[in-house]
């Protein structure tokens, strides 16, 4: 057999609301083939769909490593009862949020009565069942602002009111109402495992750089509901960290899924890492970015936050320090970057900045393709 060419690498991240970091490589992958069949070369495409924790995530790791999906009937960010995957690959369980109580499960917006009770009830069904070394949480594409109490609650935490009565948690409205808590049932039941919750973001839990100010207004939030879950989750910040006797609000990426990744640091001692950094391992990108002469990544929208943590970002880094070509479709392009200065060779805008396809993807891919290799 002859030796490609040119040697690809596909490892998009999603397009929210439209595609999956697998349906965008298998679109990418079309258009080169499209491209090498009409120039008659020969060429190779590896395809690593991308995520960080947030949507597609299970698919992903499924498609590069395998491993058997379990369901599990669990309710959404509004109480919704739905079936939903977690992966066991090996004798790790990966969870993902955005497929239990995430923002694309939902048919509305409610920041104050959205919660993670969902996550809760798959963790102990996991932990109770199957009982894995390890859970990953992927924490990617939350609805809710409740600081993880609703996972919290499920596996077992009490809350209490200034009166002593319990209070179930409801969303971020009822943070506030939180006095005291009972952490014991839940401690002992997550003792015996340990759990990491992966994150793309590295935002504290409190103030204009976390969990409220940054993210809620994507859930729907006002203006005035920002102020009063900033507020909410201070008060469950400080609640919790009393009887945990951790202080967890500060730690990077403690603000993510809606402080969900505070709560269960804080409460359950779980480890907040890098979700691209679990899956660059996970994957063996390293090498794959070696071997290739081009990779191909992938965003909905690609912006200054998508260089801060971010897949697509953290990958355009790797290839830049391996001196490698780094071509990026995405939905929109933030107009203000400046693709030269940050190490871009190409920026394919299916559709031209409207909503992208697969067609529109695997057409932009086989022009650029064709005008930069056209000739070799």
């Amino acid at each position: 057999m002859k030796e490609p060419k040119i040697k690809f690498l596909i490892a998009p991240s999603a397009f929210k609301g439209s595609l999956s970091p697998l349906a965008v490589a298998k679109a990418v992958e079309q258009g080169l083939q499209t491209f090498a069949d009409k120039q008659r070369i020969i060429i190779s495409s590896k395809i690593i769909p991308l995520a960080d924790g947030g949507d597609g995530t299970l698919e992903s790791i499924k498609y590069v490593v395998g491993g058997t999906y379990f369901y599990v009937d669990c309710p959404d960010a509004f109480g919704d009862i739905h079936s939903a995957p977690w992966l066991l690959v090996q004798d790790n369980a990966i969870i993902e949020l955005a497929s239990v109580c995430g923002i694309g499960n939902g048919t509305r917006l409610s920041p104050l009565e959205s919660h993670t009770r969902g996550l809760g009830v798959m963790i102990r069904h996991v932990l109770e069942k199957h009982h894995p070394r390890k859970i990953i949480i992927a924490l990617g594409g939350s609805a809710s602002t409740d600081g993880g109490s609703g996972a919290l609650y499920e596996l077992g935490a009490r809350f209490f009111d200034k009166e002593g009565k319990p209070i179930i948690p409801k969303g971020g409205s009822t943070l506030s109402q939180i006095v005291d808590c009972d952490l014991e049932s839940l401690q002992k039941l997550c003792s015996q495992t340990q759990i990491e919750l992966a994150t793309d973001v590295e935002s504290p839990l409190l103030g204009t750089s976390g969990a409220a100010h940054v993210f809620a207004p994507q859930k729907g939030a006002t203006a005035e509901e920002i102020l009063l879950l900033d507020l909410a989750l201070t008060n469950f910040a400080n609640t919790l960290e009393r009887a945990s006797v951790f202080k967890a609000q500060n730690i990077p990426g403690s603000g993510a899924a809606g402080g969900t990744a505070f709560g269960l640091a804080c409460a359950a001692k779980a480890r907040i890492i890098s979700g691209f950094s679990w899956l660059y391992d996970l994957f063996e990108l390293k090498a794959s970015i070696k071997t290739s002469d081009v990779i191909i990544s992938g965003e909905g929208k690609f912006d200054s936050s998508s260089l801060v943590g971010k897949a697509s970002g953290r990958l355009l880094q790797e290839c830049l320090s391996a001196k490698k070509r780094f071509w990026l479709v995405a939905g929109s392009i933030d107009p203000g970057l400046d693709s030269t200065a940050i190490g871009i060779d190409q920026f394919i805008l299916p559709g031209k900045n409207k909503f992208a396809d697969s067609e529109s993807i695997s057409a932009g891919i086989y022009q650029v393709a064709t005008e930069t290799f056209g000739n070799i």
